[in-house]
């Protein structure tokens, strides 16, 4: 069944290692990232079901999870510009 190969990817350790290898890889290249997987562990840390968040109980999140989502991207741009703006400002050449 799809959804239990899925959750057996999650809770074995797999995806947080594919995560955290796209996170060092942008680390690296000097990319941003929205962490929204990060969010979405501590949901699940604080007794939250997150499989209840999912509209399919597979990986498509529900419409308050897209909500979220959307206000970590807006978050991490507005971050992003800032720590842009500070940097041109201090270290101007």
């Amino acid at each position: 069944d799809i959804a239990e190969r899925k959750a057996k990817l999650q809770n074995d350790g797999t995806f947080d290692l594919f995560i955290n290898e796209a996170k060092k890889l942008c680390g690296e290249c000097n990319i941003p990232v929205c962490d929204c997987y990060s969010v979405w562990k501590r949901l699940y840390r604080n007794g939250v079901d997150t499989t209840e968040l999912l509209a399919n109980k597979i990986n498509h999140p529900t419409r308050e999870m897209n909500k979220l989502f959307a206000y970590e991207l807006v978050k991490t741009i507005f971050e992003e510009a800032e720590q842009s703006y500070a940097k041109s400002f201090f270290y101007k050449v």
